[in-house]
């Protein structure tokens, strides 16, 4: 996994991590199955993301869930299309596409599904490289969040352990 790349999903899991990491939604447990049975092997552990995700809560997220498949090399290849498909097929009718990102060069490929419930939005993320593969999912209260990250400085606070005033 390049240093960026890695950059980009400690903080997705920073942001997206007051619930400790567990299963969870019918969606996310739905490609994590399929992922498995497709690719021949189980997620990895997830080591100290646990904790991290325990100590960092940000206000209006909640249900974090993570899967990191770190494919091996007789794992059939998921082009685009197919990932698409599959996560399309998962994810259901109640869930809509957001964003799709994909570089050829790289190889690397990141959906996005979303659902919008009363005062919450459901969120499925699922990127891939080459050799690996991650599925997360939360729930996010829009406006608990907004508030949150409308205040940097109470942010910091609560990094430190003072909570929200």
């Amino acid at each position: 996994m390049g240093r960026d790349r890695l950059g980009s999903l400690l903080l997705a899991v920073i942001l997206a991590g007051p619930a400790p990491l567990r299963a969870g939604t019918r969606e996310f447990r739905a490609v994590v199955r399929d992922l498995r049975t497709r690719c021949a092997c189980a997620p990895m552990g997830t080591g100290c993301l646990g904790w991290i995700a325990r100590c960092f809560s940000p206000h209006g997220v909640h249900g974090f869930r993570m899967a990191v498949f770190d494919l091996p090399p007789a794992a059939p290849d998921l082009a685009s299309g197919a990932l698409e498909a599959l996560v399309r097929e998962k994810a259901g009718s109640t869930m809509a596409p957001i964003v799709r990102v994909r570089n050829p060069r790289s190889g690397e490929h990141t959906l996005i599904y979303a659902r919008a419930e009363r005062r919450r939005a459901d969120l499925l993320l699922v990127s891939t490289e080459p050799r690996e593969i991650v599925v997360m999912s939360f729930q996010l209260d829009p406006r608990a969040f907004r508030s949150w990250m409308e205040t940097p400085d109470r942010m910091g606070g609560r990094a430190r352990g003072e909570g929200m005033r």
